[in-house]
């Protein structure tokens, strides 16, 4: 195995560690650590391949869309009739759908964590609540 496999290959390792802890606990709650534990390594070897955690998410996220667009590339592509091509892709589509589900969740909690960022800079206000 060349440097470049080993590269790659630690890298799609760290990637599929940080898929199942961003699952776990969301991306507010996920810890550099934790993923370092679940692939087994020290914490520096995972900033050594992602900067920060959000590189690693985006990684995450830029990894999935990147099988997805490869996958319907090849379905749209085949020699098959158009209508099997539809069946094959509306198969391929729900056949992902609990993995982009839980994909899609991280985006919107990164997203919301995001502007709630931009409106609240230093941190969200405290509202009083009257005793009932």
């Amino acid at each position: 195995m060349n440097n470049e496999t080993k590269v790659n290959h630690r890298a799609k390792e760290i990637l599929a560690a940080a898929e199942k802890v961003f699952d776990k606990f969301g991306y507010a709650q996920a810890r550099m650590d934790a993923v370092a534990a679940e692939a087994g390594l020290a914490k520096g070897t995972i900033y050594n391949y992602f900067p920060s955690k959000a590189d690693l998410f985006r990684a995450i996220f830029a990894d999935a869309m990147t099988d997805v667009e490869g996958d319907v590339e090849r379905l749209v592509g085949s020699a098959l009739s158009a209508k099997q091509r539809l069946e094959q892709l509306l198969d391929y589509f729900f056949s992902r759908l609990s993995y982009h589900n839980r994909l899609g969740r991280l985006v919107l909690e990164d997203q919301h964590r995001s502007h709630a960022k931009e409106r609240f800079p230093e941190g969200a206000p405290v509202v009083a609540r009257s005793p009932a």
